[in-house]
């Protein structure tokens, strides 16, 4: 979707201590996604085309798509509104530290755009800087779980 045509509404951005190609390999995995009470699923690979929902517990799954997928630097997530198209923008960008600056838009497109703009911003604007704050966590305590249980798994060097 051309970038002219979105009106991107809230951005916020996260450090996490997580290595790129690690927050890539977790993060694209919808298992991973930590929304209470909302779980997710995908049907079919992490490309764009394939088709998702999102799951809560007392109303109807909310359906969306993957969009413009840029392996392990970006992908957007687009579900329709009467009239116009919510997008969910996320960029991971490599810091010299080694971890990863996480970078999400949340956006609106479409003939109906403007009418939709002030409720997807009271939704969404009170909880996401919180949200990315602890995806970030999220993402440097998976790693290092990970590499504990590497570390755990190799075996010893021979004893001189």
């Amino acid at each position: 979707m051309p970038e002219e045509q979105v009106n991107w509404l809230l951005t916020h951005a996260e450090v996490t201590a997580a290595t790129p190609p690690f927050v890539w390999e977790y993060w694209t995995d919808v298992t991973h996604w930590v929304d209470p009470p909302a779980t997710f699923e995908l049907e079919g690979p992490f490309e764009a085309g394939s088709k998702g929902l999102t799951l809560f517990p007392d109303r109807e799954p909310f359906r969306w798509a993957l969009q413009d997928v840029d392996p392990k630097a970006s992908y957007t997530i687009a579900s329709d509104l009467d009239g116009a198209t919510l997008l969910f923008h996320w960029r991971f960008v490599s810091l010299p530290s080694g971890g990863t600056k996480l970078i999400q838009r949340i956006g609106v497109s479409g003939k109906d755009a403007a009418r939709h703009a002030s409720d997807i911003r009271s939704v969404f604007e009170p909880s996401l800087a919180a949200g990315m704050k602890r995806i970030a966590l999220l993402l440097a305590e998976a790693q290092a779980q990970d590499t504990g249980r590497a570390a755990l798994s190799e075996p010893e060097p021979p004893q001189a």
